[in-house]
């Protein structure tokens, strides 16, 4: 604003405020002529005036508002200073005037140099707070030494004015530069990272801006320069920021270029309610500075100070990704990040910031995403490319709707779907548990994968379907079951023992549930209801997703109900069943039964719905079976959507399926790769057996000399293996494509496993490993049976197993084998008891517990288990008897073989200290809610040699397919 423009406006006023208050509006509509920025400027000043009333009511700004205008009308018309000399400052012009001083452009004479001159206003000069405010930021400003910080020569004072010498800077305010728009997005990037700099320089020595603002950012050739730091403060423990300060300098921004609201788009919530501002103040002002870099608007869009009040204090900006769709998803998170309204939940540091900034401009992905719409398609894989050409003017249509917006995809594509595959980004791989390793946002624009690492850590993965970028999620790690909010804008997940859910415009994580794990889905309906299914048997649980107890959803007296998918009315809900495979529809309420809506021999796979279609894969092929959902039925036949999706475990089947038409589909069987090491007792490599594969549990014969193992074959199945280990040749030993965590007999000659039987659960076998004939099945009479085996009696009389019950949860029981008789072990709690091993002398058992609320490991007498002792510390797993029965080792949390001395006898039972024998930082994590007795490693050689799962990458493991327009392949 010119100095004409303000004598303008501050005549105007005057003229007004003398007249009464029913004349002032016919007086302006004559005086300004036509002008209405002219009138609202005028108008402005009697808003405030009128509405500092109600402010000063507020005991944090006593008297500060209402005292505004008076000291308005007593100020003097900038630029009253040119032609003054300030010491050997001579002044030349007027640059801009503020609520703290007007600034001037002087030359140096002793120097010959262009300066900046800051002087306090001659009416203020006689206020001893402001004139120590004024030396306050002449102390702040000497105190920083940064490329992006206004340097400060000189300060002094000359006939009652007083005034800062500062480097005089060429080039513009940011502000007088947003008045043309948006600026592209790399200078947005650059511009973000040298104020944040600016600022994580400023805090480190302790100093808050609190006033940063596009006219406090000056743009030069040579980057970005703060200026301005008459508000700044010292951030000491004992400096609170109260609201008068910093808000009533925000009003006086009535003095300077614009009106009120220019300056108080920046002010954070927390200044408005008179809280405490810190560092987290300035990161709320970045944010705001940095969305309307990139969007051309204000974050809080206002028309009065009291709607961009209410604004600040309770609305969140418009998604920058729905403003800008070109922009970057890491950056539009970390932005939301910063304008968080509780300071918890921004970056806490400007350091934190800067890192993420510039991790975001260093990433090709995000150079990718300033492209065009075009480029970025160019990026397609040659299989689309190729499919391009064949169907030129289809393509043509779906790169264009797939640059703007997946879900104009189906229209335009008609009866083509496209393909095309996505990798995991480099340095990791795709989640191969017993989980969904990833899902599709309900509106076709987004898939979020599990990423693994190489060192075994998992985090979940943002990938943008329109833009190729991806990013991993901070706050995730550990995550798994990934799964939607209805809207799209939140993703739900598990980690941690805990139910997760993370915004995906802001990054924030919160917590909605703890002491919950899941390995077979999860549904979330508009109401914010959350359905999945816990950890161990039993139905289905119910929760809010903004948090709160959990309550049944479904009850089942036998198995488990898997892979819930709400429908359409919110409602109603589908969900598989194990035992027997079945396809339910079930009801939030409570008065309306289960019905059933499709059999199955074998297990249910996962599920998903869209509205019309069932998904769910059958003999490795992926169907769509219509769905009338007002009638609660089928209503056709199953129809082929893709082949080569292996089902494992609880029926996890690697697929997601969007109405806005894509789908994704992973056909690779479950299971991390893992190879096989020996180890001595130093922690020392030795040689490995055979080459990497998915196993699911392995056992050393009682000489060492045969591995039985199983291991998961192409199609998904797992059967028994036995392999020579002084010759290296290998014998198939079971062909259902469902057995696994084989145990062998003290003598030598037997195996006892887990396999499939006429229905889930897996049964309980016996196979003598040098006869042709089947396995001898124990449960043949009773369907309450033991199922997974786990240890042999010392004298091989008995298995001792593990039984899932969906009321008790994982039970030990011991298997006679004399008759099949099966009888709980005494010390049976409701807490899980998993992975049981019988010592060599059969007076002991070792085994893992969670009863302490971590898994540890334990030993008991064995059969009558009166005394029982803990033996790790700190958490513990997978126990192994070595040292002839003398010693119990297992496995810590920090991934340490650990062994500890025991002894038995008439005394008691006495457990020495835990002492740590090596650390295996590649060991295999194996899934331990589907296989309660796997394994990681084995003892051999009396304790002296083990054989160990470390983790592995599998060559041959291939991309997720993805597929524009699904419906498309309903048709052929």
């Amino acid at each position: 604003m010119t100095p004409e423009r303000w004598r303008e406006i501050e005549r105007l006023y005057h003229a007004a405020l003398e007249r009464d208050a029913g004349d002032r509006a016919a007086f302006l509509t004559r005086a300004c002529r036509g002008d209405h920025a002219l009138r609202r400027e005028v108008e402005s000043l009697f808003e405030y005036q009128d509405q500092a009333k109600d402010f000063i009511e507020r005991p944090a700004v006593p008297g500060r508002l209402a005292s505004a205008v008076r000291r308005l009308e007593q100020s003097s018309v900038p630029g009253r200073f040119v032609g003054r000399v300030f010491g050997s400052y001579e002044v030349k012009a007027l640059i801009a005037a503020g609520g703290m001083g007007e600034v001037y452009r002087a030359v140096d004479t002793r120097l010959n140099r262009t300066v900046a001159i800051k002087t306090l206003p001659e009416h203020l000069s006689n206020d001893p707070e402001r004139i120590e405010r004024f030396k306050r930021e002449a102390r702040i400003v000497s105190s920083l030494n940064h490329p992006h910080i206004c340097t400060l020569h000189d300060v002094g004072t000359q006939d009652n004015v007083h005034y800062l010498v500062m480097e005089h800077i060429d080039g513009e305010t940011l502000q007088k530069r947003l008045e043309r728009g948006p600026l592209p997005l790399a200078r947005v990037l650059e511009y973000a990272i040298q104020i944040v700099d600016a600022l994580d320089k400023a805090h480190r020595r302790g100093v808050i801006h609190r006033d940063l603002k596009p006219g406090n950012v000056m743009l030069t050739k040579s980057g970005v320069k703060l200026l301005d730091y008459g508000l700044a403060m010292r951030s000491t423990p004992a400096a609170g920021i109260a609201f008068d300060d910093a808000t009533h300098d925000a009003f006086q921004g009535l003095t300077a270029e614009g009106t009120i609201l220019g300056t108080l788009q920046y002010i954070s919530p927390e200044q408005l309610e008179g809280r405490q501002a810190d560092v987290r103040t300035d990161i709320f002002a970045f944010g705001a500075v940095a969305y309307e870099m990139i969007t051309g608007r204000t974050a809080f869009p206002a028309t009065n100070q009291a709607q961009l009040i209410g604004a600040i204090l309770k609305d969140d900006p418009p998604p920058i990704v729905e403003l800008v769709p070109d922009v970057p998803l890491p950056l539009a998170q970390t932005l939301s990040r910063c304008l968080a309204k509780d300071p918890d939940e921004r970056w806490q540091t400007a350091s934190d910031l800067l890192f993420q900034l510039r991790s975001i401009a260093a990433s090709p992905a995000a150079l990718d995403a300033r492209k065009s719409p075009a480029r970025r398609v160019s990026r397609l894989s040659e299989r689309a490319l190729w499919t391009a050409v064949v169907v030129a003017s289809i393509v043509g249509t779906f790169f264009w709707a797939r640059s703007q917006d997946v879900r104009s995809v189906d229209p335009a594509l008609g009866r083509t779907a496209i393909r095309y595959q996505l990798r995991p980004a480099e340095g990791t791989a795709f989640y191969a548990g017993y989980d969904q390793p990833f899902a599709l946002s309900p509106d076709g624009r987004h898939i979020v994968y599990v990423g693994v690492r190489a060192d075994g850590t998992k985090q979940l993965w943002l990938h943008s379907l329109y833009s190729e970028l991806e990013q991993p999620m901070a706050g995730t790690e550990g995550g798994n079951s990934p799964f939607w909010s209805p809207d799209s804008q939140w993703i739900g997940f598990f980690a941690g023992n805990s139910l997760k859910k993370v915004r995906l415009s802001s990054g924030l994580v919160q917590l909605v549930a703890g002491n919950v794990t899941t390995h077979a889905g999860a549904t979330w309906n508009a109401d914010d209801v959350i359905v999945f299914p816990p950890s161990g048997p039993g139905g289905l649980s119910r929760v809010s997703a903004r948090g709160g107890p959990l309550s049944k959803a479904t009850t089942t007296d036998q198995g488990s109900h898997f892979w819930p998918q709400f429908l359409g009315d919110g409602d109603h809900f589908i969900y598989a069943a194990a035992v027997p495979g079945r396809i339910y529809v079930g009801s939030l309420r409570n008065d309306e039964p289960p019905r059933i809506l499709m059999k199955f021999p074998v297990r249910v796979s996962s599920l998903a719905y869209v509205p019309g279609y069932i998904f769910f894969v059958q003999d490795a092929t992926l169907f769509a079976r219509p769905f009338d959902e007002k009638r609660l039925e089928f209503s056709g036949e199953p129809i082929r959507i893709v082949d080569g999706i292996p089902v494992a475990g609880p029926g996890r089947a690697a697929f997601s399926v969007s109405a806005a038409g894509v789908l994704a589909y992973w056909p690779y069987a479950v299971g991390t790769p893992s190879l096989l090491q020996w180890f001595d007792r130093s922690g020392r490599r030795t040689v490995a057996v055979d080459t990497p594969a998915q196993y699911i549990g392995f056992a050393i014969s009682p000489d060492s000399r045969q591995l039985a193992f199983a291991r998961t074959g192409k199609n998904g199945g797992v059967d028994l293996w036995l392999r020579d280990l002084t010759h290296g040749s290998e014998n198939q030993l079971t062909f259902d494509g469902a057995a696994f965590t084989p145990q062998w007999s003290p003598d030598g000659t037997r195996l006892a496993f887990s396999g499939p039987g006429e229905s889930p659960p897996p049964k309980l076998f016996i196979k003598d490993v040098a006869s042709p004939s089947a396995a001898l099945r124990l449960d043949a009479s009773s369907t309450t049976m033991p199922n997974f085996a786990s240890s042999w009696s010392g004298d091989g009389r008995s298995i001792v197993s593990v039984h899932i019950d969906p009321k008790t949860r994982n039970d030990l029981w011991v298997v006679r084998l004399q008759d099949a008789v099966a009888a709980h072990l005494p010390f049976n709690t409701p807490f899980n008891q998993t992975q049981v091993k019988v010592s060599p002398d059969n007076h002991l058992i070792a085994y893992v517990t969670d009863e302490s609320g971590r898994e540890e490991v334990w030993v008991a007498s064995f059969p009558s288990g009166p005394i029982r002792r803990q033996v790790s510390v700190g958490g513990g797993s997978s126990p192994e008897w070595g040292e002839d029965g003398k010693e119990i080792l297992y496995i810590s949390d920090d991934k340490r073989l650990m062994a500890s001395r025991v002894s038995a006898g008439q005394a008691g039972m006495e457990v020495g200290s835990p002492r740590g024998l090596f650390q295996i930082k590649d060991l295999l994590e194996f899934d331990r809610l589907v296989f309660p007795t796997s394994n990681v490693y084995v003892s051999a050689s009396n304790g002296q040699r083990f054989l160990v799962a470390v983790r592995a990458r599998d060559p041959n493991t291939p991309p997720i397919t993805v597929v524009v327009n699904w419906r498309a392949l309903l048709s052929r």
